[in-house]
């Protein structure tokens, strides 16, 4: 079976070389550092979950989120976002994050959102 694409966002060089090589085999981990970066990558691979930090890059993961919600293909398409302080969590619903987490988070129980989420997804 083909790994799972993931599409995690962020600018943040010491958290992407902390997912690197962190998450299981199972998973295709695409790196990526803003949000139109990752809106083009996601129309060719379709991820199966978008992780990405509310403040990343030109238009952070609110923008993209509302890029991601207004795009038939993406639409549906799971995002957990990472806040830097808990104050943003109201933004982060009204965006549309299916799971909303503070940093720091422990790369451990990142995997298991990651399963959490994209098996409810696959099992929809």
């Amino acid at each position: 079976m083909a790994p799972t694409p993931i599409v995690f966002v962020t600018d943040d060089d010491r958290l992407r070389d902390e997912v690197t090589g962190a998450f299981p085999s199972d998973f295709a981990l695409h790196l990526v550092k803003d949000s139109r970066e990752a809106t083009d990558l996601m129309r060719s691979i379709r991820p199966a979950l978008v992780i990405a930090e509310i403040r990343t890059g030109s238009a952070g993961a609110v923008g993209l989120a509302r890029d991601m919600s207004q795009d038939p293909k993406l639409a549906n398409t799971p995002m957990l976002m990472l806040l830097e302080r808990p104050q943003d969590e109201w933004l982060a619903r009204v965006a549309g994050a299916r799971l909303i987490r503070t940093r720091p988070v422990a790369i451990e129980r990142l995997v298991q959102d990651v399963r959490s989420l994209t098996s409810a997804k696959t099992a929809s």
